[in-house]
């Protein structure tokens, strides 16, 4: 992987994780907002989604602007080392039932290809402060603690000074018994 000298891998990994970060903050001023008397609140959905892809474009292009975003209908076969080698894949609602529907399980995605080569993705659930990602040919973490496969289960580490915890889970609250939480906790 080649990365320009004018921003490096961690430069493009912050600049990816703080932009999905600030659209979840936006996304959340839409979130659980479904008009309850029809069943998919579709006007809600378009409504999000069109304002949270362009502030995803309007943060991409003030950082970077020579980057781009996928498109649909965009075709490209182009190999450069220019700037304009760098192509953002921006979901901006991922789980748009749930979204609009007040249940926690959507998020934000957001992937970088160099090239047409995977650089990094990223992964986050506003509702629930969850952030996953991992760079091309390294570890994949959950916000600091690194997540790793055996044939049978998924193994996430703590990092150092943190201590271990279910995803989605934010400890009692309503609907969230301790005792159930413990329960879970031994799977």
């Amino acid at each position: 992987m080649v990365v320009s000298k004018k921003h490096g891998i961690e430069d493009l990994e912050q600049f990816a994780t703080d932009a999905i970060r600030r659209a979840g903050d936006n996304a959340l001023s839409f979130y659980g907002k479904g008009d309850a008397g029809v069943k998919f609140d579709e006007g809600l959905v378009t409504e999000a989604e069109l304002y949270l892809t362009e502030f995803f474009q309007n943060q991409l292009h003030a950082h970077f602007p020579k980057h781009r975003i996928f498109k649909n209908d965009q075709e490209d076969k182009e190999y450069t080392h220019e700037d304009k080698r760098y192509l953002w894949v921006y979901d901006a609602l991922d789980g748009v039932a749930n979204f609009q529907a007040g249940i926690p399980i959507w998020g934000i995605s957001l992937a970088l290809l160099e090239n047409f080569w995977p650089v990094f993705g990223a992964f986050f659930m506003p509702a629930t402060g969850d952030l996953f990602h991992a760079r091309a040919g390294g570890d994949a973490y959950w916000g600091e603690n690194r997540i790793r496969m055996t044939d049978d289960r998924v193994i996430v580490a703590p990092a150092p000074g943190h201590l271990p915890r279910m995803p989605f889970w934010k400890g009692d609250a309503l609907r969230r018994d301790y005792h159930l939480g413990k329960l879970y906790g031994r799977f």
